[in-house]
């Protein structure tokens, strides 16, 4: 049996977390982070590979912004990142893009849709 991909989840919100865990953790190994420290401390310090990182715009310690411009200066290898947000996406688009994510899932999002976005990117 092959091994799962890893996905990365970073959001402050532990229900977020636990909602998004609950409906990917079948087909993939899941690494929950509440914030940007926790996850440069896993992906530049300790270099874990993921194959995906979900991450929350809006986080108490670094925003979703901060974190992908130093994921992108300190990695080697950069996984696909995709951002989480409730933000009308109309107002967020631009940043997203000239941010450099990979792509953006908005918040609330319905099972069979992101269970399908993430077997997507990842295939």
């Amino acid at each position: 049996m092959a091994q799962k991909k890893k996905v990365m989840v970073i959001d402050d919100n532990k229900d977020n977390r636990d909602i998004i865990c609950q409906m990917i953790e079948d087909f993939v190994e899941v690494i929950e982070v509440s914030g940007g420290k926790k996850a440069f401390e896993l992906l530049i310090d300790k270099k874990i590979k993921v194959d995906l990182i979900l991450l929350d715009l809006l986080l108490p310690d670094f925003d979703g912004y901060e974190i992908i411009k130093i994921l992108k200066e300190k990695l080697n290898e950069i996984p696909p990142i995709y951002a989480l947000t409730a933000l009308p996406l109309n107002k967020e688009k631009t940043n997203i893009e000239n941010a450099g994510f990979d792509g953006v899932i908005t918040k609330p999002f319905s099972y069979t849709d992101f269970v399908k976005q993430i077997k997507n990117i990842l295939e």
